[in-house]
C-alpha cells in the first residue's frame, strides 16, 4: 500500500469518512451486483433516477427505438475500481477490492469482458475488455498468456477501411479509420449479439492502447505498432480537436480523456513524449483548465493533473473543493461518467464517483 499524504485535516477526516462509505458498500457480497450496478438517469444531475428493470422502456418512450437489450446488473463499476485502486488501497477496503475482482471476472467471455454480467443480447466491448483485462492483471489475477491473449483480440477489432459504417466515433459521425481500434468487434465471436456499428471513442482507444502496450512490455512490439501508432494518433488528433470539450460518443464528460490519457502517461515513458505536453495543455487551459465544479470532473482533473505536473497549489485548491462537495456519509453524489452512444441517458453513481474522489484525495508527494 502507498501512505496518503495527509496535505490537510480535512483531508485526512475526509478520506476517514470515504473509507467507511466503502467499508459499508463491501459488506453483504451476496448482492453485491446489484448494489455496485450503475444508476441511469435522464438529467445530468441524477434527479430521477430509472429504476433498472425500467432502462429500456424509458428509452423507447424516450426516442421511439428500442435499444434492443435489457439492463442487466453490469460490472462496470468494479472496472473502474479495479483500476482505480492502485494508489488508493490505503483507503480501499481489500473485501471491496476482492469483491470487484469477483464481478469483473464474471463478466469474461472468452478473452473478452462483457459490460454486463448476464446479457447475451449485449456484445463484449474493447472498452470494457481493455480496462478488465489491464486492471486483473495488475492485480495478479490474470496470467500474461491471457492478458496477451486479450490483447491479440484488441488488435483484432482495428477498422480495415473506412467503409460501411454506420455510426462514427466522434458525436459528429465520422466514419472509422483504418487501423484505429474501434469499440465493437466484427467477428464470429460476438454472436449471438446483434453487431453494434463501426465506431470509434477515444476513450476507449486509450483505454485500448494501455492494456496493449501493457501485455507488450516483454515482448516485442512488432507487428503491432500500425494499430499502436494509429490509434495513437487518433487520440492524439481529438485531444487537439475542440469537439473532445463536448465529450466523446460514450463519456460526456471531457475530463474522462483527459483521465485516459492520463493513464498511459503515467504507466508508459514513450506515451508521456508524444501525449504528455498535449495533455498537460487540455488541463491547463480554459475553459477547461478552469477547476471544474461537478465532483466527478474535479476528481478527474485531479488525478490527470497528478500525472501531467500540474502545479501542486492548484491540485490542492482543488482536492479542497472536492471535500465540499463531499456527503454526510463519506460518499460523493452521482454524476454522469458515460452514456448510451445514442441516447441521451447518463449513467454514473455514488460510488463511483466516491472511487475517483479517494483516488484524487491520494496525493502522490510524499
Amino acid at each position: 500500500m502507498r501512505p496518503v499524504r495527509q496535505h490537510s485535516t480535512t483531508g485526512s477526516s475526509g478520506l476517514e469518512r470515504a473509507q467507511a462509505y466503502l467499508e459499508h458498500m463491501a459488506r453483504g457480497a451476496e448482492d453485491a451486483a446489484e448494489r455496485f450496478s450503475v444508476q441511469a438517469a435522464l438529467d445530468t444531475e441524477f434527479r430521477s433516477v430509472i429504476p433498472r428493470p425500467s432502462i429500456r422502456q424509458a428509452v423507447r418512450q424516450l426516442t421511439g427505438t428500442d435499444p434492443g437489450f435489457d439492463f442487466s446488473a453490469d460490472g462496470f463499476t468494479a472496472m473502474i475500481g479495479l483500476v482505480l485502486a492502485e494508489r488508493a488501497e490505503a483507503a480501499m477496503p481489500r473485501a471491496l477490492l476482492d469483491t470487484f475482482a469477483s464481478l469483473v471476472a464474471a463478466c469474461r467471455h472468452r478473452y473478452r469482458y462483457n459490460y454486463f454480467l448476464d446479457s447475451p443480447q449485449f456484445a463484449p466491448d474493447t472498452d470494457c475488455t481493455a480496462l478488465s483485462a489491464a486492471a486483473l492483471y495488475e492485480h495478479g489475477r490474470l496470467t500474461l498468456p491471457e492478458l496477451r491473449r486479450t490483447a491479440q483480440d484488441l488488435l483484432s477489432a482495428a477498422a480495415c477501411d473506412a467503409a460501411g459504417s454506420e455510426h462514427g466515433g466522434s458525436r459528429s459521425g465520422s466514419r472509422p479509420q483504418s487501423g484505429v481500434i474501434m469499440v465493437y468487434w466484427e467477428d464470429a465471436e460476438s454472436a449471438p449479439a446483434p453487431p453494434r456499428g463501426r465506431k470509434h471513442d477515444p476513450v476507449a482507444c486509450a483505454n485500448a492502447l494501455y492494456t496493449i502496450s501493457l501485455a507488450q512490455l516483454n515482448g516485442s512490439r512488432g507487428e503491432w505498432t500500425k494499430v499502436l501508432d494509429a490509434t495513437c494518433s487518433y487520440v492524439a488528433t481529438q485531444l487537439t480537436s475542440a469537439a473532445y470539450l463536448s465529450g466523446t460518443r460514450y463519456y460526456p464528460d471531457p475530463h474522462a480523456l483527459l483521465f485516459a490519457v492520463s493513464r498511459l502517461c503515467d504507466r508508459f515513458p514513450a506515451y508521456m513524449r508524444s501525449l504528455g505536453d498535449l495533455l498537460r495543455h487540455r488541463l491547463t487551459e480554459r475553459p477547461v483548465g478552469g477547476v471544474p465544479q461537478n465532483p466527478l470532473s474535479l476528481a478527474l482533473w485531479v488525478i490527470a493533473g497528478q500525472t501531467a505536473g500540474v502545479p501542486a497549489v492548484r491540485l490542492d485548491e482543488a482536492r479542497d473543493l472536492l471535500l465540499r462537495c463531499q456527503r454526510p456519509d463519506g460518499s460523493w453524489p452521482a454524476a454522469p461518467y458515460y452514456r448510451m452512444g445514442r441516447f441521451a441517458v447518463h449513467f454514473g453513481s455514488p460510488l463511483l464517483t466516491t472511487l475517483f474522489a479517494v483516488r484524487a484525495l491520494n496525493d502522490p508527494r510524499t
